[in-house]
């Protein structure tokens, strides 16, 4: 658990996830290291992840993640391996340190023109909750300008960043509250009980209790992100209810009035409302040749809800939908990931229960009645747009700022 570093100490321990196991170890260089996870592991990763409680919005913890999948008899190989990339990893290399912020950064450059929709989703989320930007500091446009800010004098600033990485390192190590996974027999359980007792993990000054993540809201209601592209992604966000019913809705709303308005008239790839478990709801379009436009669409979804008639076996059908996606079964490793959020975000089953009873119960005039929280979404929700030069400016009243993220 990490939840207590400084906003500004974030993005340090995302560029730690990104680093382990390119750098070298006191025992291995990186490329045995790329050997050894590729013989003897389905999949081993590190990365940070923010979880919300559900019965408090405000009480969100950050945490630092390794995970891996291996075959059973591989099990004593995998823990000493997490071990040591934890523990042995050199971090004076300063040529591989810039080489990895450089891919970072490209990728994300990537991301932005081919996948632009999610980070207007997840910036448009910092602006109403602290998971938003929690996420947005290690996963959003303020992670990408934080790369971009190290390589601008990379001479400078790398002993500054080995500093920081350290730091981070030894906090993981030694104090840093701690919760393990385990999936697997009996009998490989009790072995890894065993291993963990005699870990250099467990051996250390940790601290059973943790603290909320503090941060500061992201100011502003709408911004928009000028990109080399010839189309854009829109999105629109702010809090909610989470309940069967909105999930519900989220669904009709998704595959009725923007697949009808965003899409099919608009010209966009693609649309979505979303209604999350941490309270966030979400409207966005994914290469859409829009932008004015779509953000009319989106704030004025209210006013075609009150007029919204749907048949029973149409909204019957809409509920088998959603309970298909709601109960989905994933292969192991993502059933695991999902149970291990349950968990952390002290979600009940009986939470689950409810919102499957709510999704099966709601009626239309239910529905309908929602039209209320959509027009206080539309009044009070942030807009984010990624997109092409032409279409941002034509709509430029939309935002409080125009920013060129990339020529």
């Amino acid at each position: 658990d990490i939840s207590d570093l400084k906003p500004e100490e974030v993005p340090y321990a995302k560029l730690l996830t990104v680093l382990l196991g390119d750098l070298p170890t006191r025992k291995h260089t990186p490329e045995e290291l790329v050997v050894e996870k590729n013989m003897w592991f389905g999949n081993m990763g590190t990365y940070l992840e923010v979880y919300t409680k559900a019965e408090n919005r405000e009480h969100v913890n950050l945490k630092f993640v390794m995970d891996v999948s291996c075959l059973e008899h591989n099990l004593e190989k995998a823990l000493n391996l997490q071990e040591e990339l934890l523990y042995d990893t050199v971090f004076d290399h300063p040529e591989i340190i810039r080489k990895k912020i450089q891919q970072s950064k490209m990728a994300m450059e990537e991301g932005f023109v081919s996948n632009g929709n999610s980070y207007a989703s997840g910036r448009a989320a910092a602006h109403y909750m602290t998971e938003g930007v929690a996420r947005e500091r290690y996963n959003g446009i303020l992670y990408y300008q934080f790369l971009g800010g190290l390589l601008m004098d990379f001479e400078s600033n790398c002993a500054m960043i080995i500093q920081k990485l350290k730091k981070i390192r030894e906090k993981l190590c030694c104090t840093a509250p701690l919760v393990m996974s385990f999936t697997g027999t009996e009998e490989r359980y009790a072995e890894f009980r065993r291993l963990m007792n005699d870990s250099e993990l467990c051996n250390s000054l940790r601290s059973g209790d943790s603290v909320w993540y503090q941060d500061e809201l992201l100011p502003g209601k709408s911004e928009a992100f000028i990109i080399p592209s010839e189309v854009s992604y829109a999105a629109f966000g702010g809090d909610g209810e989470y309940s069967g019913e909105t999930y519900l809705l989220g669904r009709i709303v998704s595959f009725d009035y923007l697949w009808t308005k965003v899409r099919a008239e608009g010209g966009a790839y693609g649309c979505s409302m979303a209604i999350n478990p941490n309270g966030s709801w979400t409207m966005s379009s994914y290469r859409d040749p829009n932008v004015k436009k779509t953000m009319e669409t989106f704030r004025d979804t209210s006013n075609w809800l009150k007029t919204l008639e749907t048949e029973e076996q149409e909204l019957l059908n809409y509920k088998i939908g959603a309970v298909a996606r709601y109960d989905r079964i994933p292969k192991t490793y993502a059933q695991v990931k999902r149970m291990d959020a349950w968990y952390l975000r002290e979600e009940m089953p009986q939470t689950r229960a409810g919102i499957r009873k709510g999704l099966l119960k709601a009626s239309k005039e239910e529905l309908k009645n929602r039209y209320q929280a959509l027009e206080r979404f539309a009044e009070e929700g942030t807009a984010c747009v990624l997109g092409n030069r032409e279409r941002i400016e034509e709509a430029a009243d939309e935002f409080d700022k125009i920013i060129v993220l990339m020529e």
